[in-house]
């Protein structure tokens, strides 16, 4: 068994979904600097920090991409929707990160389902 004590600094990409028996969870990493005495597949112990980040998320299913651009819907009274603009950032799950581009009120009610067919309505409707 090999007894490595050295400090490997990595950035974790992916972590798996699945907790083994031993409870483990598989990472891929990449090594800031590539170390040849690492071998694929080697089993380490590691320590990995975080770092929190206000982020507002929304599900993924709420964003419309239409030309190129991505828009989210809030509600604005019964029946009526306004597209926002907004960029898209990282996708974890089923949410995404975004940054709103207008400044929106708190607690207006976000749609958070079926964006691609109110883009549809919504540009039909202009046309």
């Amino acid at each position: 068994m090999i007894n490595d004590t050295v400090l490997h600094h990595a950035k974790v990409h992916l972590v798996g979904k699945e907790i083994s028996l031993e409870r483990t969870v598989r990472i891929h990493r990449h090594l800031e600097r590539d170390d040849k005495s690492l071998l694929p597949r080697i089993i380490v112990t590691a320590n990995i920090e975080t770092v929190s980040q206000n982020e507002d998320l929304v599900p993924t299913t709420s964003i419309d991409d239409y030309e190129g651009k991505d828009y989210i819907f809030v509600s604005s009274g019964e029946n009526r929707f306004s597209a926002i603009r907004v960029n898209t950032g990282t996708t974890t799950g089923q949410f995404t990160e975004i940054q709103l581009l207008k400044k929106i009120g708190t607690g207006v009610p976000l749609v958070t389902q079926c964006a691609f067919e109110l883009m549809g309505l919504q540009k039909n409707k202009q046309d």
